[in-house]
């Protein structure tokens, strides 16, 4: 595993669960309201080198972000509703042990959600922006 492989794991299953990427890397303010219903926006956080697993493999910590954005129709708090459950959904996903264990991490945590608005001065654009840490086990002699 490497640390290249965190985004990849994220992407994987925001697709799986029907939604597009916005693919600037860094700018994910720019997406627009005309095509921001059920998209994802991957940002790659602080990672911490945590210790030496075994001889030539470290472990690593990564934060990585994940941003998703709904239009939430006329009835905003029945979009927030919405906006919660879809985030509790891409969260389950991305726990689940048969999808985190074994594969391409050694483990993936969850850190913290918060559902708000795109614009302070516009409710036609939900965002939900979940904080993960992905554990990956790096070899270092290769």
């Amino acid at each position: 595993m490497s640390i290249t492989n965190v985004k990849g794991y994220f992407r994987t299953h925001c697709k799986a669960l029907g939604y597009k990427e916005h693919d600037d890397a860094f700018n994910w303010e720019n997406i627009g309201e005309a095509g921001a219903n059920k998209v994802f926006h991957l940002e790659f956080g602080d990672t911490r080198g945590e210790k030496m697993q075994m001889p030539g493999a470290l472990e690593s910590g990564t934060q990585l972000t994940v941003r998703l954005f709904f239009k939430p129709g006329r009835n905003v708090t029945s979009g927030v509703d919405s906006a919660i459950l879809e985030s509790e959904s891409l969260i389950k996903r991305c726990l689940k042990a048969a999808n985190r264990l074994g594969t391409t991490l050694k483990n993936v945590t969850f850190d913290s959600m918060t559902i708000g608005r795109l614009d302070p001065s516009n409710d036609n654009q939900i965002i939900s922006t979940i904080n993960f840490t992905a554990s990956v086990l790096t070899d270092v002699e290769a």
